[in-house]
């Protein structure tokens, strides 16, 4: 029987690059954010950023860290700044460090990556300050660019000890 009808869609090597996979639509349905978050990805890189930014905004409906942090990049993409900044605050409300919490359950951002580009907001706004604040918590989370940052911040300021 399996000779006859082949391998299911899903399966098989020449299935239309553009179909997403059964599976994930499926675990879509059924409010998985890993899935739509992998469903935005896809179509992001075949280069629909409508579709991508729908499945993305689900996910992060459900608080789907990860998702804010794809729409963080996407808005930047699209030179939309001010969208960019929330999704990456809203992003940050899920990492952990050792001082702080996470506000659910969900998911987890990418340890230090929305510190990190809160930090660089911060930067390029001239706050120096706050920008130090957020890549000290980006370097908790061993976020190596952030460190960087931080030692060239502590060379400018004359500590030798950075």
């Amino acid at each position: 029987m399996a000779a006859k009808f082949g391998k299911p869609q899903w399966l098989r090597r020449d299935r239309p690059a553009t179909a997403p996979d059964y599976q994930w639509e499926q675990a879509a349905q059924q409010e998985d954010t890993e899935a739509m978050v992998r469903l935005g990805r896809e179509e992001y890189l075949q280069g629909n950023n409508t579709k991508a930014r729908k499945w993305w905004t689900l996910a992060a409906d459900y608080g789907d860290s990860d998702a804010m942090e794809h729409l963080a990049k996407l808005s930047a993409e699209e030179d939309d700044a001010d969208q960019a900044r929330d999704w990456w605050r809203k992003a940050e409300l899920f990492d952990t460090d050792s001082t702080d919490q996470p506000a659910t359950t969900y998911h987890p951002a990418e340890a230090g990556n929305s510190h990190f580009a809160l930090g660089l907001d911060a930067a390029t706004s001239g706050d120096i300050t706050e920008a130090k604040h957020w890549w000290e918590r980006a370097a908790r989370h061993d976020h190596t660019d952030a460190m960087l940052n931080l030692g060239i911040l502590a060379d400018l300021d004359g500590d030798s000890t950075a």
